[in-house]
């Protein structure tokens, strides 16, 4: 069992989709629902969803009524009392216990006969709140875009339906939005896909950047080098702000994330001159 959003199921799943015996119960976050439901379901893995009660009794009160049924096996990155400060204080026992790798590259397979260098783009967490920011501002987006369009990559921006509207892609033939059921052009046509293809794709991908998403924990835990963009509090990026840093951005943990400031990584050019996935 976890609380949280995507990426805390898909920790979840890491640790449990291969077992047979396994049975899922995840106190949802309200957004990326539709999401949860496809991936759940494409992983033929029995499950129930409740939402999401922490920060309030019901949280504590739930965990011991499962635990006291004597068959709970709390997932490895859940703390023992919902006390999340416990994975900065703590880190390596999390570290020593969480699963960190996975057969998901085989699993969904890439692309065959790929013609087009791919770049995924992820620039928004499910909230965009301030406090810490966890999204892009749009010129930040437009200015990624255009630095891989320069260089000849076709792009994929990965997001909700909700964050199309927010962002909107440049009207450019060859940029798209991903969304887990449709693959949207910059004309606005959508061709309809199922979650096959969509992971087919960001396995496929020859650069991948990401805010700190659900995103950045798959293509981690499927052994893809990822550069992730830190959270920033009062426009400053940094490390360590908020306790799931420690296990969800921590490069002590994923050894193919780097982590980056957004201001630097545009002025570099997102780096496209160094040497980034190897196929």
């Amino acid at each position: 069992m976890t609380y949280g959003g995507i990426g805390d199921l898909i920790l979840l799943l890491a640790e449990a989709y291969r077992d047979p015996d396994a049975r899922l119960i995840f106190f949802a976050n309200l957004t990326g629902r539709n999401f949860v439901k496809e991936i759940l379901k494409d992983f033929e893995i029995n499950h129930i969803i409740f939402d999401n009660p922490i920060g309030s009794p019901q949280a504590i009160k739930a965990l011991n009524m499962i635990k006291s049924t004597g068959k709970l096996q709390k997932s490895q990155h859940l703390s023992e009392k919902l006390d999340y400060d416990d994975w900065k204080r703590n880190f390596n026992f999390y570290k020593n216990k969480m699963t960190t790798s996975t057969d998901w590259l085989e699993r969904y397979g890439k692309i065959e006969n790929k013609n087009d260098k791919i770049a995924i783009i992820c620039p928004s967490g499910s909230y965009r709140n301030m406090a810490p920011q966890k999204f892009l501002y749009k010129p930040e987006l437009e200015s990624l875009i255009s630095l891989y369009n320069a260089q000849g990559f076709k792009v994929y921006c990965v997001g909700s339906f909700g964050d199309y509207e927010f962002y909107k892609v440049p009207r450019n033939p060859h940029t798209f939005w991903l969304t887990v059921n449709n693959i949207i052009d910059y004309r606005g046509k959508r061709e309809m896909i199922d979650i096959k293809k969509f992971f087919k794709i960001i396995n496929s991908a020859d650069s991948i950047c990401s805010v700190d998403t659900w995103l950045k924990t798959y293509t981690c835990l499927s052994g893809l080098e990822t550069d992730v963009f830190l959270n920033r509090y009062n426009h400053e990026s940094k490390f360590g702000g908020m306790a799931g840093d420690w296990i969800f951005i921590n490069t002590d943990l994923w050894p193919t994330m780097r982590l980056h400031d957004i201001s630097e990584f545009i002025k570099n050019g997102a780096y496209l001159t160094t040497p980034r996935i190897s196929e």
